[in-house]
């Protein structure tokens, strides 16, 4: 998958979620494979607000 890709909150939430071993991986690989990253105000405000370490 080459090219633009929006990412949604959960996309980052799983990169540090480390009890969620398949979903970080998957998470990893769409970020590392996406040629350009594109996200909004709204969801790294809701990044904020999330423990991703519960």
């Amino acid at each position: 998958m080459n090219g633009r890709a929006f990412f949604d909150t959960n996309i980052f939430i799983y990169l540090y979620a480390n009890h969620e071993r398949d979903k970080q991986s998957a998470a990893k690989a769409l970020i590392n494979n996406a040629s350009e990253c594109i996200t909004s105000t709204q969801i790294l405000n809701e990044i904020n607000n999330v423990n991703p370490f519960m």
